[in-house]
């Protein structure tokens, strides 16, 4: 998920990491800037778990068209490769491995190729994977058992090379994080800063503060509309002062909250057309919200997002249908937010659907070089 330039640095944590920010926090696509630079090379990293491995594709900011540049890379990468995470300062990509319960940590170079930099271990079942706005940690959630149980949750420093060390003891959401036969990926998100990290947990999201060490203290929850919602994705708008979230219950919702000082309230249920399986979603640098759909429709959901109250007011072209493909389950933009990229392991397929001038769909291309089953994804930009 894209984050905002923070408000609050964590001194401490910078300290900690001997990391050196480019800010307070950035987008999670990457920059690696050199001076006097004229060209700039947007890619996507993409998981791929069908065979194990991850695409690079170049993606063409005039036509969203995109190109393999690096063909099902396997060098490092372990088993169910499910997320993908570039670090907001430093040249690193993260690929968390929910098979084999790792996370690879690769290098880029300006031709999209990848150098293997090693791995570490991660909680049993992870399946959430988060930097911090500071760059100087990153969570890792997994639970016990795949049914009804806690989250375990694991915090990593980050060195000045962008590589991972697990510290601390590890810490438990109070409500299941893993229930029943929700198993796919989630994502969190923070506001207040990266003052308080918001985590999707069964019928609750709950939101921990931030100590200035790393260390998470008690969290609030704030418990969804129903009890059969169960949290998936969870979203802060650019501005940090309202907040999205996912809910499963057959026929999904998005559930809005004001956030004040890393508190929710004020929650508004929408839910979309019938039948919407809903998957990931993304904010766009000016606070428009994109939410995929694996229905078989192959659709994808937008709103406007109030920032004092949280409501969502879909836009003129909400949903947009395409006819190619069946799923748009992972979302992001990129980092010039004219494109709107998912995946969907069902189809194969990279889609890059284009944003209008008031963030409305107006077209799409669709791309399946050098993918099985995509997963999760990110960007790197690089200037030369």
């Amino acid at each position: 998920m894209k984050k905002n330039l923070s408000a609050l640095c964590f001194a401490g944590l910078v300290a900690l990491t001997g990391l050196v920010a480019t800010g307070c926090g950035s987008d999670d696509a990457t920059f690696v800037n050199n001076v006097g630079s004229s060209t700039i090379r947007e890619y996507a990293v993409i998981a791929n778990g069908g065979n194990n491995s991850v695409t690079v594709k170049g993606v063409n900011l005039q036509n969203g068209t995109s190109s393999i540049l690096n063909n099902s890379f396997t060098t490092g990468v372990g088993t169910n490769p499910l997320i993908v995470k570039t670090h907001p300062n430093i040249n690193v990509v993260y690929v968390l491995n929910q098979g084999s319960n790792t996370i690879s940590q690769f290098t880029m170079n300006g031709q999209g190729g990848l150098d293997f930099k090693g791995t570490v271990a991660t909680p049993t079942n992870a399946s959430l994977m988060v930097i911090h706005p500071s760059g100087g940690l990153v969570y890792v959630i997994g639970s016990a058992a795949t049914t009804n149980s806690v989250g375990i949750i694991q915090r990593y420093t980050v060195n000045s090379s962008g590589l991972l060390t697990a510290v601390g003891a590890t810490q438990a959401t109070t409500n299941n994080y893993q229930g029943g036969v929700f198993l796919a990926a989630k994502d969190g998100d923070f506001s207040f800063g990266g003052g308080t990290f918001h985590v999707p947990c069964g019928n609750f999201i709950e939101s921990f503060p931030v100590n200035a060490d790393g260390t998470l203290g008690t969290s609030v929850a704030s418990q969804l509309a129903t009890a059969g919602d169960l949290a998936r994705d969870v979203d802060v708008r650019p501005g940090q002062a309202s907040l999205v979230a996912v809910a499963r219950n057959g026929n999904d919702n998005l559930q809005s909250f004001a956030v004040a000082n890393g508190v929710l309230s004020n929650r508004q249920v929408l839910t979309p057309p019938s039948n919407s399986n809903l998957g990931m979603g993304d904010f766009s640098s000016n606070g428009q919200y994109y939410v995929g759909s694996f229905d078989g429709v192959n659709r994808m959901f937008g709103y406007n997002v109030d920032n004092t109250t949280g409501t969502l007011t879909p836009l003129a072209t909400n949903p947009m249908q395409v006819g190619t493909g069946t799923g748009t389950f992972f979302v992001n933009l990129d980092p010039s937010n004219n494109f709107i990229l998912s995946t969907n392991g069902a189809d194969n397929l990279l889609t890059a659907r284009f944003r209008g001038q008031n963030g409305e769909f107006v077209g799409s291309t669709v791309d399946s070089q050098g993918l099985s089953t995509p997963q999760g994804f990110d960007y790197f930009n690089f200037n030369f």
